[in-house]
């Protein structure tokens, strides 16, 4: 799944920047340049960027020779993506790859004229990304992954999995314009299931302690995480293990 949205990301990629691909047909004045940003650091999304520039070299395109790509890591917070799409478009390069909703978000709000590509976003349409998925509008496009609708599904597996439980811990980040989404889903299935749900908020890694502490308290018999702050393994998985008790067995 993830090799091909990559692959449909770079055919964006590329799309868009054919007007400055094909001048270098000419004496070549400027190698195109390819601003991406997203939320971790490299370490955490190393497996993406070797996607992506595989996905280039596949077509062709091999950078330092081709394009330029040119990277921004928020470390796993949200609050400097503006910050850095801002930074990338003082850089002038000639578009932007945004990882994640906020990240297309932030692109967006700090752009209307730079064309945008976006990955891994849920609702383009529901987030205000797009005017509609078979015509996006304005300077920005790209690939949806996922579907709020899951959201109330994973509640439904729980509940299959475990009848008796009647409480639900959900962990989300509301600095993410998905968490709103997916919370307001996840509601509707609770009342159909007559499911409690504590809802728990974290906005950066140092507010986990706290969140495991609070579920416990809450007596949550199981976790469902809803637009995580945190990327590849970095959601504390030891305070997990410690705070949060199993689903009881049937």
């Amino acid at each position: 799944m993830m090799r091909h949205l990559i692959r449909l990301l770079v055919t964006l990629t590329l799309g868009l920047l054919l007007p400055s691909l094909v001048a270098l047909a000419q004496p070549p004045t400027k190698i195109p340049r390819i601003g991406v940003f997203m939320t971790g650091s490299p370490a955490t999304t190393d497996h993406y960027v070797d996607a992506f520039q595989h996905g280039l070299r596949e077509h062709g395109y091999v950078e330092g020779q081709h394009i330029t790509l040119d990277y921004r890591w928020t470390g796993g917070t949200f609050h400097q993506l503006s910050d850095l799409a801002a930074e990338l478009v003082r850089a002038q390069v000639d578009l932007l790859v945004a990882w994640g909703t906020t990240a297309a978000t932030a692109a967006q709000h700090t752009t209307r004229l730079l064309p945008i590509v976006f990955v891994a976003v849920s609702d383009p349409v529901g987030t205000g990304l797009v005017a509609s998925l078979a015509r996006p509008g304005g300077n920005i496009t790209g690939l949806t992954s996922f579907s709020i609708e899951f959201s109330g599904k994973l509640l439904e597996l729980l509940r299959e999995a475990a009848p008796r439980m009647t409480r639900v811990a959900v962990l989300r980040n509301p600095a993410n314009p998905m968490s709103a989404l997916q919370w307001r889903e996840t509601e509707v299935t609770a009342q159909a299931l007559a499911v409690q749900l504590p809802l728990v908020e974290v906005r950066d890694s140092k507010a986990f302690e706290r969140a495991f502490s609070a579920m416990t308290r809450a007596r949550a018999a199981a976790l469902i995480v809803r637009a995580p702050s945190c990327s590849r393994n970095r959601c504390k998985s030891a305070s997990l293990k410690r705070s949060v008790r199993p689903i009881p067995r049937r």
